[in-house]
């Protein structure tokens, strides 16, 4: 079979121009492909990147709205209801409360989340420290996007209009909340900041929940504050959590836990529902690329057919001397398949390589700067998976373009081709 392939090499070769402007279609269909689909996986893994970690496996529980009932509210019996659900890995509850915060030059509404000392352990933080839990009063962790919410008092610009860079953290800073600021007896309390969180969608204040309820109970007159109260308009003996952060064991769960929990009268939401309609949006966006990638493909592999087709009609002598030496009509078949298929493979390696220049050193560069991602982060990107179906699609439709010009020379007769000539 060795002398099969040196005669595809050595007709390939004597057909230079031809040949090359084939492997330049085959090129450019490939890159097309190739480019358009790293865009798409791309742009999938930076948008579903913030939906790792537990977020996925995370459901938010909370109460029906306006229910008086107690069943019905989140207590500790609520709490381990849920927890004693399958496939419910921890429950936390959270335990808020409003008020208005000033802080140096800025104030703002806050929304304060007491969680268990487990829940604080699993924030990673910019800055700064965790609670201890052991004060008085409340220690706060700010969410990175916390601090957006408050406004400056002599302008009223918000943090959030200014630039990331000239943000104040609040780290380190003590807060004058005024608590119960809706009703008639306002209080203030000075409420330190030990940390903030690393997470850059963040817009939680959070502080260890034990301490939240002494701290309540401690500056409550009547009624603790931001506590429901019953039909008598006192408050419940049990404390009533404002919503419940549920961890599942695995993301595949989360639906059915949701289910559950929606049939003992409570809301759940969990981020999975949107990563979900992302990731079918995204996919639907694949297929769009993908097939415009297609067609560019498709006409490269009509370049291929035609080329063969030419190589073909142009070596009808060739073929007829080839059978009357005694050149079996399969290996006919496959010098030509070889040829075609050769073709394909340099096409395609050629236009995965181009690929990689053209993403990393165009896309992603010019991505970077103007979507002003963080560093390592890309628009394209093209998975080793891709730039093997990407060579192998290839050769699969070299072969399929060189497939009828190919037979047609196999069946070819002898005395066919000497009277062609």
């Amino acid at each position: 079979m060795a002398w099969i392939w040196r005669l595809c090499i050595t007709n390939m070769k004597k057909r230079g121009i031809r040949t090359f402007l084939t492997i330049l279609g085959v090129v450019i269909g490939v890159v097309s492909i190739v480019s358009l689909i790293s865009v798409g996986i791309g742009a999938k893994e930076l948008i579903m990147k913030d939906f790792g970690g537990d977020t996925l496996k995370r459901i938010e529980v909370t109460s029906m709205e306006e229910s008086n009932r107690k069943d019905k509210m989140l207590t500790d019996d609520s709490i381990a209801m849920i927890s004693d659900l399958d496939h419910v890995e921890i429950v936390y509850p959270v335990l808020t409360m409003d008020g208005y915060a000033y802080v140096d030059k800025y104030e703002g509404f806050v929304e304060i989340s007491g969680v268990p000392q487990s829940y604080l352990q699993t924030l990673t933080l910019a800055e700064g420290e965790l609670p201890s839990g052991k004060g008085l009063k409340p220690e706060l962790v700010m969410g990175y996007m916390a601090s957006s919410f408050f406004y400056e008092s002599s302008t009223g610009i918000f943090l959030g209009e200014m630039e990331e860079e000239a943000r104040p953290s609040f780290v380190g800073e003590r807060f004058q909340v005024e608590m119960n600021s809706w009703g008639d007896n306002p209080t203030k309390h000075r409420l330190s900041v030990t940390g903030m969180t690393n997470n850059a969608y963040d817009m939680g204040i959070y502080c260890e929940m034990n301490t939240l309820k002494s701290f309540l109970k401690r500056v409550s007159e009547d009624k603790i504050i931001g506590q429901p109260v019953d039909q008598n308009g006192e408050n419940y003996k049990d404390w009533v959590y404002s919503k419940a952060y549920v961890i599942v064991e695995d993301a595949e769960y989360v639906d059915e836990v949701m289910d559950k929990i929606n049939e003992r009268g409570f809301q759940a939401y969990s981020e999975k529902e949107y990563a979900d309609s992302m990731e079918r949006m995204l996919k639907i966006a694949q297929v769009v690329l993908a097939g415009i990638g297609m067609i560019a493909l498709l006409v490269a592999v009509i370049g291929i057919s035609n080329t063969m087709m030419t190589a073909v009609y142009d070596r009808i002598k060739e073929i007829g001397i080839l059978k009357v030496l005694g050149c079996d009509p399969d290996e006919l078949l496959y010098l030509f398949l070889l040829e075609s298929g050769i073709l394909g493979a340099i096409g395609g390696a050629l236009g995965v390589a181009v690929s990689y220049l053209i993403t990393h050193l165009g896309v992603n560069r010019i991505a970077t700067k103007l979507m002003e991602l963080d560093p390592g982060e890309q628009l394209a990107v093209i998975p080793w998976w891709l730039a093997v179906a990407a060579i192998l699609f290839a050769i699969c439709l070299g072969v399929i373009a060189g497939y009828f010009p190919a037979r047609w020379a196999a069946k070819l007769r002898p005395i066919d081709a000497v009277n062609k000539q």
